[in-house]
């Protein structure tokens, strides 16, 4: 692997692992404490990500609360991290996710709800059909 994809790796394994994996060996050049400074990628990504999936899912950020959506997320980014660059695609495990919060066990419309939105999200995103004509 060359230098520079081995960096690009490693550094997106401690971003997305919010964990400080990587070595202070990668990150010597700058003034500042290394895992200083990938904490403040780890907290955008984690505050990216958590904006992310309150656009995709706003009725369950009010069925739930803002303050336990963000947690909910928050533990959501931990377990599954985006696997592919493409924010779009992030977020369909989280109804299925939701579901499985105790807390939330009695409350089945949350899980239900964002299954919705998941599902108006992937149609707003999905390529557009031509347009036909009136012989059709």
């Amino acid at each position: 692997m060359l230098p520079l994809e081995h960096l690009q790796t490693t550094m997106v394994r401690a971003v997305l692992a919010m964990e400080p994996m990587i070595t202070a060996k990668a990150l010597t050049a700058g003034k500042a404490d290394p895992l200083a400074r990938l904490r403040i990628y780890q907290n955008n990504t984690r505050s990216s990500l958590t904006a992310v999936l309150m656009a995709v899912f706003p009725v369950t950020v009010h069925l739930v609360d803002e303050r336990f959506f963000r947690y909910a997320a928050s533990e959501f980014i931990r377990r599954h991290p985006p696997a592919e660059s493409r924010l779009a695609r992030y977020g369909a495990g989280f109804p299925r996710f939701l579901k499985s919060i105790d807390t939330l066990s009695d409350m089945p419309i949350v899980a239900e709800t964002a299954r919705l939105e998941w599902a108006i999200a992937e149609a707003l995103d999905a390529a557009s059909l031509p347009p036909r004509s009136l012989a059709d």
